[in-house]
């Protein structure tokens, strides 16, 4: 086994750097009263410790607001929350009230809706310590399609986002996401060789954010598919399975009395709060309500591309939250690489990318073409299911996308850079008498 290059030591330096610059500022985010909410259910964590089956969803049996809350979202978020607030000594007596939207903020303070400012950094610590590891999945997968090159610019464009630096370091799941979407690159493209992790990284994943679940189809080609292994491929799917259901069963204990009755009430819970939500936002003047195909693309590639960091989705806390809300989008970093140029320029780069990923499936080379088929589907798939699945332009629910848009953005810069190169070392010098 060969040592590690220069260059490999100097991006195992950079993203490290990376890594760490991403807990400056966490206590100048925004607050978002749905982090109380994700608090609250960090509950779980301790339920799950203490008393598992108490955790199970059983029809017939009315649905509390806490069940609610374990049909609608999935745990793993929950998890990490509580792992960060118990290691900075907050115990399940310190969370606050769950928030009442229909309340004044005076209201909910006086309720003990509004969490500590410890509690809620020792969360938020949580949150982006998931966004840091996820740097690494990302740079594998980056060089695996581009080089090393293009393993640092994935990490630097995901350190770089103004959304993930917005939704990504909150109290809330978009930590936990942004590490599970990277992990399923990384088993997607590897998915042959250990089918294990495939199922791992898609089980852990489903277990974080259910927005997740197109992916699942291509998890189980990139298994199947294996230039250099013709055979075993059941063995390989078995392997992938099971280690998917069993990781999302042992994360899910809502699902383990009755589990078919569970994926039925969470879909059904999941249905009646989009058609509240729907309702809601129609009711005041709709701007958030994306119904025809057309809005919803436009609503995506906004989101993605253009919008400035969505600090909130409704207009109720602006009195108390409009200064905070204003001092965070005015710094710098909120405006990299976003609106009509900057936003602009990223989309085209990722279309420059996604055609070079076009353009290597007629590569001679099996492993190459394998590796753009998948990332391709992956792209089409998460895209597709988001157009489908969600009719509010809410920022923070296009947060899957942002792992796969780096790595297009960095192949395609990366390309650039050695094309550059390759020209200037075949030019030929000048000889000087």
């Amino acid at each position: 086994m060969r040592p590690p290059s220069r260059a490999l030591w100097i991006a195992g330096l950079v993203t490290a750097l990376l890594a760490a610059s991403l807990f400056l500022g966490i206590d100048a985010l925004p607050f978002h009263p749905d982090e109380t909410s994700w608090l609250v259910q960090s509950e779980d964590l301790d339920r799950f410790v203490s008393d598992p089956a108490s955790l199970a969803y059983i029809s017939g049996v009315a649905i509390t607001p806490e069940m609610s809350y374990r049909l609608l979202n999935a745990p793993l978020g929950k998890y990490v929350l509580a792992i960060g607030r118990r290691a900075a000594g907050y115990p399940v007596e310190a969370l606050p009230d769950d928030w009442d939207w229909s309340a004044s903020w005076e209201v909910n303070r006086l309720l003990g809706a509004v969490p500590a400012a410890g509690l809620l950094q020792s969360a938020r610590m949580a949150s982006t310590v998931l966004v840091a590891l996820s740097l690494l999945p990302l740079f594998l997968a980056g060089r695996r399609l581009g080089g090393t090159t293009s393993g640092v610019l994935a990490v630097l464009l995901l350190t770089a986002n103004a959304l993930v630096l917005l939704h990504g370091r909150r109290a809330m799941a978009e930590g936990a996401l942004m590490l599970a979407v990277s992990l399923v690159l990384v088993g997607v493209l590897w998915g042959d060789r250990f089918p294990w992790l495939t199922g791992l990284c898609l089980g852990l994943a489903l277990a974080t954010k259910q927005s997740t679940l197109p992916l699942l189809p291509v998890g189980l080609l990139s298994v199947a598919w294996s230039p250099g292994q013709a055979g075993h491929t059941g063995r390989r799917l078995a392997t992938c399975c099971a280690v998917l259901i069993g990781v999302w069963v042992i994360l899910n204990p809502v699902a383990w009395r009755q589990p078919a009755a569970a994926l039925a009430a969470m879909t059904a819970e999941r249905s009646r709060l989009l058609t509240m939500q729907v309702t809601d936002f129609a009711a005041l003047g709709g701007s958030q309500v994306v119904e025809s195909p057309g809005e919803r693309v436009i609503a995506l590639i906004a989101a993605v591309f253009i919008a400035p960091p969505q600090v909130r989705e409704a207009a109720n806390y602006d009195l108390m939250l409009g200064a905070a809300q204003q001092a965070y989008l005015a710094h710098p970093l909120t405006t990299v690489l976003r609106g009509p140029f900057g936003g602009a320029a990223t989309l085209l780069l990722t279309l420059l990318g996604i055609a070079l990923g076009l353009r290597r499936l007629t590569s001679p080379q099996p492993g190459i073409r394998r590796d753009a088929a998948l990332l391709l589907l992956l792209t089409l798939a998460q895209v597709i299911g988001l157009l489908a699945a969600v009719p509010l332009a809410f920022q923070r629910y296009y947060l899957p996308l942002i792992p796969m848009v780096c790595l297009w953005i960095a192949l395609a810069v990366a390309t650039g850079l050695n094309a550059i190169r390759r020209q200037r070392t075949s030019e030929p010098r000048q000889v000087t008498v």
